[in-house]
């Protein structure tokens, strides 16, 4: 090689370098990914022209809510599976025309990237993670807009809220919005054993779900008392898809247990509850809940996914160390859309992989310090709450 192309080769090096370091600045970064979820909500606005899924579904319901026999809107029709704050936010929006909805989508995602760009522990960490990791959530968070879902978007943004809440010392706020959470979006409930994590000692260490559990009831008992049939929207009636790991595993259509819902549940609040209290990784809680779901759940609608994917940005922001999301690449690779791969079967066995991945990541044991005494610390007040291992600088 002659010196002049050595020249130009180090000179084009030491500008790409320079471009890296001002594309992984903080403000640059959260510019970058704030504009990025911006641009793929108007860019599927845009391209749906005004289809989007279920949105007209639930602004009639809505009405309904606010209608003379609102109280019985859960009784009349049992297949609605949206808390009533996600009513009554649809009923707002749908005043605003058919504009309001996707801002709504796009304001909800970037306060999501931007609470959690604020759960990494270490203020000198490389950009980098989160740079590259929301732009894979900007791809995917649209979906929540394509199918009409203004409530996956809402309770998957106060996930983000409540996971900062217990980061920084603050049970009781992060209960008041898990119980607002659970008139959001009920699945909401498995995230519950997250409020025990490093409480106070003896039974004040369960305050925090009791205030959780009381905000959730109060919103909710008016329409248990208006009918008790609105209980039956708790066991809804799910046709199994053919990417489902339930039909890979041979469940038939038409015979989906009644209380698999529960099951779903069940296991969910078991595998959020040794994510925190045992393994105690806080940040690994949604993720490790929504993979219980999506491997129990008999349908594979795409706004699913997204919450699998918020809970691996999740977790490689507080708990991962690498310089690459791993955890959102992989999420990313294993749940694409249909439209990737023909084969239902072939989706059905990424998706179980992706499932039993994450539980696996989130329940490995880490030699050493605990994963949460390795992150770094979060400024708390001093109200005598401290993470264990907050003095602890990491390598």
């Amino acid at each position: 090689m002659s010196p002049c192309a050595r020249f130009s080769w180090q000179q084009t090096v030491l500008k790409l370098r320079d471009l890296v370091s001002i594309v992984t600045r903080r403000r640059t970064a959260l510019g970058i990914v704030s504009s990025a979820v911006v641009a793929s909500t108007a860019v599927t606005t845009y391209r749906d022209h005004g289809n989007i899924g279920d949105w007209h579904f639930f602004a009639e319901m809505s009405r309904q809510l606010t209608s003379r026999h609102g109280l019985l809107v859960y009784a009349e029709h049992p297949d609605i599976q949206s808390g009533p704050l996600s009513l009554l936010t649809v009923r707002l929006l749908d005043a605003l025309g058919s504009i309001g909805f996707p801002i709504a989508i796009a304001v909800l995602g970037v306060i999501t990237v931007l609470v959690l760009e604020r759960t990494r522990p270490h203020p000198r960490r490389s950009e980098l993670p989160f740079l590259l990791g929301g732009v894979l959530f900007a791809l995917w968070w649209p979906h929540v807009h394509v199918w009409g879902h203004i409530d996956d978007a809402i309770v998957l943004t106060l996930a983000s809220v409540l996971l900062l809440l217990m980061l920084r010392g603050k049970p009781i706020p992060a209960a008041v919005v898990l119980g607002l959470m659970l008139a959001v979006k009920p699945w909401a409930v498995f995230l519950v054993p997250l409020l025990a994590w490093r409480g106070a000692p003896g039974w004040r260490r369960f305050r925090p779900t009791m205030v959780c559990l009381a905000v959730g009831g109060a919103l909710w008992s008016p329409f248990v008392i208006a009918s008790i049939k609105t209980i039956d929207g708790f066991r809804p009636h799910v046709d199994v898809a053919p990417d489902s790991v339930l039909n890979l595993f041979g469940v038939a259509p038409d015979h989906v247990p009644s209380g698999l819902r529960f099951v779903q549940l069940g296991l969910a609040i078991a595998a959020v509850a040794a994510v925190t209290l045992w393994r105690d990784r806080p940040a690994g809680a949604l993720l490790a809940g929504v993979a219980v779901r999506l491997a129990l759940e008999p349908a594979t609608w795409n706004y699913y996914t997204v919450g699998f994917i918020v809970g691996a940005f999740m977790w490689d922001m507080s708990i991962s160390t690498r310089r690459v999301p791993w955890a959102t690449a992989a999420a990313f690779a294993l749940l694409p859309p249909a439209l990737v791969f023909q084969s239902p079967d072939l989706r059905a066995v990424l998706r179980l992989v992706a499932c039993v991945g994450a539980l696996a990541i989130v329940l490995w044991p880490t030699r050493g310090t605990s994963s949460t005494s390795r992150a770094v610390q979060f400024t708390l007040p001093d109200t005598g709450w401290r993470p264990v291992g907050a003095d602890t600088q990491r390598d």
